[in-house]
């Protein structure tokens, strides 16, 4: 299940700097909003109520809440301690689904990155002490380099002596990639500093999301909790199209650096944005630019993307330019992107016959994902795999080839609709999946259309990152006896279904609120 919040929190973060230390944490409480509280009962109730395993879960269950988000904020276990998750067992472990399902609050999660943030802010200080300091590099020592497994530290003193090996670590890593022992120390620290900077950037609305979707996870590892921001990104994902630029945009040393211009954006057609350029303002038609300078990514991107047809600003530093105080005003008018990069693609191969006396034309189309329109467009200008895999099976059909791959291997998934209306590409009409409620109903998708896109022989492909509607699609043409399969022993082995339901859908109170 995925689930929707339209109304996110907003909290102001500021990055602090003092002479003696450096500090993510401005002066900054969090607590669990009214506009929240409901959303959070109504989620734990649909949870209860309709997940397929919803009988699976007790109240006792949410004490697992606890050690999972610590890992989910601490994913190499490297800042909390061990007593540290005794202290918030004691603190809500025995009331926590209480005050969630009931009361709808998760002041929990705030507490917890609080000592968090603590434990970080302190550390990275601890480590920039630590770098004025002498290094023995000769001394025979260890360290994990992946600590997700690993117990956190047991106190303090334990916690020094890991960070003594794991600084030690970093040090060697940057000397053997040619660098001196000051230019080492350089690099750590300036990676701690941007920890620091990443910390400071985390909001209210990042921490509900991460919480409550470790909620979910208790219910089975697939269903999660999408804030408003993730959720517009997934759509992106499903559809690949957004309304913008045109532009894939990163952030280097506070600034917004423009990574690739997408082929037939806006900015690739205006032709003046150029990778690497800086973006320091942005704005629209009225009013003056914003400085973006220091600014979250997420709220940059939101500034910039926007109605189709809209004019948006851009104060633009050239890459090319000799004077770095050079400034570019561009206006852009916003427009559908098409991300192509995700999209089919479909190649030749002659290989061998069998007696291999010549070779024959083999086609093979990469399907990256099954994406496909949203449930609120027309679909009549959206992508979609199904069409786009009918228009490569034509193209190489008229360039003669003798057989097709249809190459499945890392593709995650994505729309169950579309993964039936691809296989009816290859098969007349019939079941293609069916899926049972946690009420024992049983549904059968089938494929209704009985045009065959395509009747010769045919191969898929798969890997052991297969999943999802990558994993329907090849099970049943390999049930059809319609293509053989090929691949690693085994796929991902996701058998489960994931409905999108958007909290709007089931709280009137947010259908009428301005989105």
């Amino acid at each position: 299940m995925i689930f929707r919040r339209f109304r996110p929190l907003v909290v102001a973060l500021a990055l602090v700097t003092s002479l003696a230390t450096l500090s993510a944490r401005p002066d900054r409480t969090f607590s669990t909003p009214a506009s929240l509280t409901l959303e959070i009962r109504t989620l734990v109730r649909l949870l209860e109520e309709a997940h397929y395993n919803s009988s699976s879960v007790k109240p006792r269950d949410y004490s697992e809440v606890i050690p999972n988000y610590m890992s989910d904020l601490d994913g190499q276990r490297l800042f909390f301690l061990a007593t540290d998750q005794d202290d918030f067992n004691k603190r809500f472990g025995e009331g926590l689904y209480w005050n969630i399902a009931s009361v709808g609050k998760i002041d929990a999660a705030y507490e917890i990155f609080n000592t968090y943030e603590q434990r970080v802010e302190d550390r990275i200080n601890w480590v920039f002490e630590e770098l004025k300091k002498d290094f023995d590099l000769s001394a025979n020592d260890s360290f994990a380099t992946d600590r997700a497994k690993s117990p956190w530290a047991a106190n303090a003193a334990e916690a020094d002596d890991l960070w003594q090996r794991r600084l030690k670590f970093e040090l060697l890593q940057e000397i053997l990639n040619k660098k001196t022992l000051d230019e080492a120390k350089t690099t750590v620290r300036k990676r701690y500093e941007r920890m620091l900077k990443n910390l400071a950037d985390l909001d209210g609305t990042d921490l509900a999301e991460l919480f409550l979707s470790t909620i979910t996870r208790l219910y089975d590892p697939h269903s999660t909790y999408f804030s408003a921001d993730t959720f517009e990104d997934f759509g992106i994902q499903m559809r690949l199209q957004l309304v913008g630029i045109g532009a894939l945009l990163g952030i280097e040393e506070d600034y917004c650096v423009v990574k690739e211009v997408i082929t037939g954006g806006p900015a690739d057609l205006d032709k003046r944005i150029k990778p690497n350029d800086k973006i320091i303002a942005v704005g629209q038609v009225e009013g003056e630019p914003v400085e973006v300078i220091g600014m979250k990514l997420r709220k940059i991107v939101d500034l910039i993307r926007g109605q189709k047809g809209t004019q948006v600003k851009l104060v633009v530093e050239p890459a090319d330019a000799a004077d770095p105080s050079v400034r570019k005003e561009i206006l852009l008018t916003r427009d559908v992107v098409n991300l192509d990069s995700a999209r089919a693609k479909a190649a030749i191969f002659d290989v061998p016959n069998i007696e291999g006396t010549q070779t024959v034309p083999i086609g093979v189309i990469t399907l990256p994902a099954f994406y496909g329109p949203d449930a609120s467009s027309d679909g009549k200008q959206q992508n979609s795999a199904t069409k786009d895999v009918a228009e490569l099976i034509k193209r190489l059909q008229q360039a003669g080839i003798h057989g097709l791959v249809l190459d499945l291997r890392n593709n995650g998934g994505g729309l169950l609709s579309e993964a039936i209306e691809l296989t009816g590409l290859f098969i007349q009409q019939g079941p293609v999946v069916q899926v049972r409620s946690y009420y024992g109903d049983v549904k059968v998708d089938s494929d209704e259309d009985s045009h065959v896109a395509y009747t010769g022989p045919l191969a898929v492909l798969v890997s052991r990152f297969s999943a999802s509607a990558s994993e329907i699609v090849a099970g049943a043409l390999q049930n059809y006896g319609r293509a053989v399969v090929v691949g690693d022993s085994s796929t991902h082995g996701k058998g489960t279904v994931q409905t999108v339901v958007e909290m709007r859908n089931l709280i009137p109170q947010l259908a009428r609120a301005p989105v």
